[in-house]
Parts: structure tokens; C-alpha cells; sequence
């Protein structure tokens, strides 16, 4: 997954105020979903997400839903590793932006 996936599931938690859901993809569209938006589309697959949420080791993983061919598909992704890799990008566009625009000054 790309790095703007990693930030759609974080600004959709900020936006909807829970982790209690799934950033849902199809195609070039990402949307983060709350359980309850996800039982209004899907009332079966919203028992299965709120079982995955519910489960051992939902607070160590963000989910992503992606819909290929058809069929909804879902991934876990380790909190851990979303962070870091964000991290890593803002730290890199920090020490980019501190080095300036590269022109010389007199």
C-alpha cells in the first residue's frame, strides 16, 4: 500500500473521531468508513468488520477494505508500521524543507 492510504485511514480516524472502522478502496477512490456506515452498505460484512474490531489484536492493526472484481478484500495492517512510514515521510519533507530553495545569498 502506498503511503497516501497510510494517511487516508489517519485522517479519517481524526475526521470521524473513531478507529472503530476501515478505510474502504475501489479503484483510485479511498474512504475511510465508520462500523456504522459500514452496516448501513453491507449488513453482512459489517457483523464480519465488527468481529475483526472486536478481536485480539484489533488495536495492534488498521484495516483496508479493497474492492477487486467484485469481492471485498481485507487487509491489516500493523499500527506500527503506518506510523513509522509516516513518520518517515514527514521527517524527510521537514529536512527537505530546511534546506532551503538551494539559491546562494550575497
Amino acid at each position: 500500500m502506498s503511503i497516501g492510504v497510510f494517511h487516508s485511514i489517519l485522517n479519517g480516524i481524526h475526521d470521524k473521531k473513531t478507529d472503530r472502522g476501515a478505510l474502504y478502496v475501489c479503484g483510485a477512490m479511498c474512504e475511510y468508513r465508520t462500523l456504522d456506515e459500514w452496516r448501513v452498505l453491507h449488513e453482512d460484512f459489517g457483523d464480519e468488520l465488527q468481529a475483526l474490531l472486536d478481536g485480539k489484536y484489533a488495536k495492534e492493526a488498521f484495516f483496508v477494505v479493497e474492492k477487486r472484481e467484485g469481492t471485498l478484500h481485507v487487509m491489516a495492517y500493523p499500527r506500527s508500521r503506518v506510523m513509522r512510514e509516516v513518520a518517515v515521510q514527514a521527517s524527510q519533507k521537514t529536512a527537505t524543507v530546511g534546506q532551503g530553495d538551494g539559491e546562494a545569498s550575497t
